[in-house]
């Protein structure tokens, strides 16, 4: 990506030619996103967002976890974590469980799947595969 400081820095970077690449020659818009296939339409019927899927799946693998480990596991944003943890939990696909951990501070959310989660991500990966 290139900044202001890059292109300042070094004026040479902008006389460079732009080369296509074979993979997309004959592609009017490589950035744009595909039409929505039979099996995606599916998909987003169950989650919206494949970071959603993969948040409620990594919840069935390793259930009863701290809330706080499951955006490591998944590879996402904290904030995003739980956007997506409130949603599946409004959705019935989750469910949290509050457990003292110490005397002092905040409970441990530990989270789980439900049956309709488990089902909801057999959903997902039947309509994917």
């Amino acid at each position: 990506m290139r900044t202001k400081y890059d292109n300042q820095k070094h004026p040479d970077l902008m006389n460079l030619p732009i080369i296509p690449a074979d993979e997309f020659l004959g592609v009017d818009n490589p950035l744009k996103t595909p039409a929505p296939t039979k099996a995606r339409e599916t998909m987003s019927a169950v989650f919206e967002d494949e970071r959603e899927y993969r948040f409620c799946k990594k919840i069935i693998e390793q259930p009863l976890l701290p809330s706080s480990q499951y955006p490591k596991l998944v590879g996402i944003g904290i904030q995003t974590a739980v956007k997506i943890r409130k949603k599946l939990i409004a959705q019935g696909y989750i469910k949290e469980r509050a457990v003292d951990s110490s005397g002092r501070g905040r409970s441990t959310l530990l989270v789980e799947a439900t049956p309709a989660g488990i089902e909801a991500v057999d959903m997902y990966e039947k309509g994917g595969n």
